[in-house]
């Protein structure tokens, strides 16, 4: 049997000097050209791909058919991007007839499951996750002349910012020179059949617009309820294009809870997902402030990622207000500070450094630690300062652990807002360090419309964040998360957790908005049975296993018991994590090495429970509460008039504030710092 595993190479430049910002422009780098794959004889005969946005989660079936044309029986390996905060809970393809979904295992004992399996000439399958880049799908025979249909799922959390949802499925390479290329689609990129995307919204509260900036063809319609559906399909298409959509909540929505439980019969503990959106009425902030702009030149940022970064940080030095100063430093394999001397937004001086952005070159590797080191160098210790890091990629030089970057962050009292280009960047690392300093991580596609996030900015504009947040609920056992980062203006909170008692009970949210200590108290119901929503067992599993994660790598906590306790939770409720797989194996032979049908039986409850919503539609328990952080209108009720006229004056392109896409992008980060009060202390 033929096993087809080809390799991507990438050609990157190695050790390139820092480009500077200086008189004389920087020797030009040239681009690095990734070699084509070999197509050996199996090709995607078609990409299909599900999306349901239910209320405060997604879940994704992705069905991609395979076509073995040669004489010979296959191997075939690819990988696609791991999506962020998601759980894989399904691999499964026809053995024999019969769909079978596969069972969790620790990796190791899946892989050699697998191995044994392929070795022997037998159908197997088996899924892998690759940190925080990819995951990795195997399936040990296509056969000779045969199609074959492999079914991946997935679950996460939805982010609703400003009262407008985003959903990214990821397809964009991350051109990282950290090997998550090397396994990306190794097989041909292009369908020879279709690409196609079906979407369908369902929300306990109205949404008056859809936008799916990716894929211009991409057509939706309001359905039944309070629920949209959409869909676009491409023939032969190219899988390299990330597919991104926005859905835009009523303006008129009140600061709430919208609560969605599950609870089974005779079970001892039920699980709830809380989705709490504060009001809007938080204070203003009007002092200057001053900012380092931490930008990412290393080898991975070649091609467009460079050419967006440098318009960008152009725009966001034009746009600056009066009263900001502001720095630069650009890092690869050293750092380079472009300008030591604070310089006042609006001067002359801004404007030539401004001008000479549009020039930054890429090459070199990663060095963040020394970086950040040196920025917390140039601070002054009178002014409030931000820390704006854009980056692409992993941490490769000097220290990469998330603990030394915690430890780092602790010693000064400045926020750091991560914002992560591309699927290649290292995701875990920039969020878990810019919510250690009270900042927040933000993700940002390299195709995507940047423009469109400018809406969600218009309101956080110079304004308090609700911050030190601690929720807790009567009856829950559990609540995660257990350290909740600061929220800012338009965003929610989204709490996981299990309870052991039913009924009435209140959730309370405290907090602290410009030293002034808040609580908000919701009146909400635990049900004895709810069987619509046995998905969310699995977020709150990803979500407790984060918290372990968390603890071992930020704050020292015990390793073995930690990571023996996030298997032991993997393992129970069927997800692929570091440390667990996801093998598929003939039924005859699932005794041969005691693998059982727990997750077999957990995606049949999960399609049925699917099923009947779709029928009957959703169970949300939504409340008010009394007295509510900020105000009773939701976080994101300015009318969408006031946003309209905000994106215009944004995107006019005129003057030095920078126009178009590009510039919206930085005016949703100085937007969202704003918001922030930058020093922890200040908010």
């Amino acid at each position: 049997m033929y096993r087809w595993k080809p390799t991507l190479s990438l050609l990157l430049a190695a050790c390139v000097a820092l480009p500077a910002l200086a008189n004389e422009a920087p020797a030009p780098v040239e681009e690095s050209e990734t070699a084509p794959p070999a197509t050996g004889q199996l090709t995607i005969r078609g990409h299909d791909v599900d999306i349901v946005l239910n209320n405060g989660f997604a879940t994704t079936t992705v069905k991609q058919t395979l076509e073995n044309a040669s004489g010979s029986d296959q191997e075939a390996v690819w990988s696609m991007p791991l999506p962020r905060e998601a759980a894989l809970c399904e691999l499964s393809f026809e053995i024999d007839g019969k769909r079978v979904v596969g069972e969790v295992v620790e990796v190791a004992r899946a892989r050699e499951i697998y191995e044994n399996e392929r070795a022997a000439g037998r159908d197997a399958g088996l899924a892998e996750k690759k940190d925080y880049r990819y995951y990795q799908v195997s399936l040990a025979r296509v056969r000779a002349g045969a199609l074959v249909e492999a079914h991946v799922v997935y679950i996460q959390t939805l982010d609703i910012d400003n009262g407008v949802g985003r959903y990214v499925y990821p397809l964009t390479p991350g051109n990282t020179d950290d090997g998550m290329d090397k396994g990306f689609w190794t097989m041909e990129k292009k369908t020879s059949g279709r690409l196609r995307f079906d979407v369908r919204l369902k929300t306990a509260f109205g949404v008056d617009g859809l936008h799916c900036p990716s894929h211009g063809a991409f057509r939706a319609t309001p359905s039944e309820g309070e629920g949209w559906t959409g869909s676009v399909e491409l023939p032969q298409a190219t899988l390299d294009k990330d597919f991104v959509l926005y859905y835009r909540l009523r303006a008129d929505l009140p600061a709430r809870v919208e609560l969605m439980t599950h609870k089974e019969k005779d079970a001892a503990e039920g699980t709830f997902l809380a989705v709490v959106t504060p009001g809007q009425n938080l204070a203003r902030i009007t002092a200057g402030r001053d900012w380092i702009f931490l930008l990412d030149v290393s080898g991975s940022m070649k091609g467009e990622k460079i050419r967006m970064l440098s318009r960008s940080i152009a725009s966001a030095i034009g746009g600056l207000p009066p009263g900001d100063r502001f720095k630069v430093v650009l890092f690869n394999n050293g750092t380079h500070v472009v300008n030591r001397a604070w310089i006042a937004a609006g001067t002359p001086a801004a404007e030539r450094v401004r001008a000479q952005a549009s020039k930054l070159q890429a090459g070199g590797g990663t060095a963040l630690y020394p970086a950040l080191t040196e920025c917390y160098g140039l601070a002054d210790a009178d002014r409030s300062t931000a820390i704006v890091l854009v980056s692409d990629g992993a941490a490769n030089i000097g220290p990469k652990d998330t603990r030394s970057f915690r430890r780092l962050a602790e010693k000064h009292d400045i926020r750091l807002f991560t914002f992560a280009i591309g699927n290649g960047a290292n995701w875990p690392l920039l969020r878990d360090v810019a919510e250690t300093t009270g900042g927040f991580p933000k993700a940002i596609g390299v195709h995507e419309e940047i423009g469109a996030h400018l809406m969600l900015a218009r309101e956080r504009m110079s304004h308090e964040a609700l911050h030190a947040i601690r929720a807790s609920m009567r009856g829950a056992t559990e609540l995660y998360p257990r350290r909740p980062r600061n929220l800012y203006l338009g965003e929610q909170l989204v709490l996981v957790g299990k309870y052991d008692k039913p009924g009435k009970t209140t959730l309370a949210v405290r907090g602290r908005i410009g030293g002034e200590a808040k609580v908000w108290e919701i009146d909400v119901e635990l049900p004895a049975v709810d069987a619509d929503n046995p998905e969310i067992e699995r977020l709150y599993a990803l979500a407790a296993i984060r918290d372990l994660e968390r603890g071992m790598q930020s704050e020292g906590e015990n390793e073995d018991s930690g990571k023996r306790s996030a298997i032991d939770l993997a393992l129970r409720y069927s997800i692929v994590t570091d440390d667990t797989a996801m093998v598929v194996v003939d039924p005859s032979r699932k005794s041969e090495y005691n693998l059982g049908d727990a997750n077999t039986k957990r995606r049949a409850k999960e399609r049925a429970a699917a099923s009947h919503r779709a029928q009957h539609g959703q169970n949300v328990r939504t409340a008010q509460g009394r007295n509510p952080h900020a105000g009773s209108k939701a976080s994101h009720a300015p009318s969408r008039a006031q946003n309209r006229r905000s994106a215009d004056r944004a995107t006019d392109g005129g003057g030095n504030r920078g126009g178009g896409a590009i510039g919206s992008f930085w005016i949703l980060v100085m937007g969202l710092l704003f918001a922030a009060g930058f020093r922890r202390k200040d908010a």
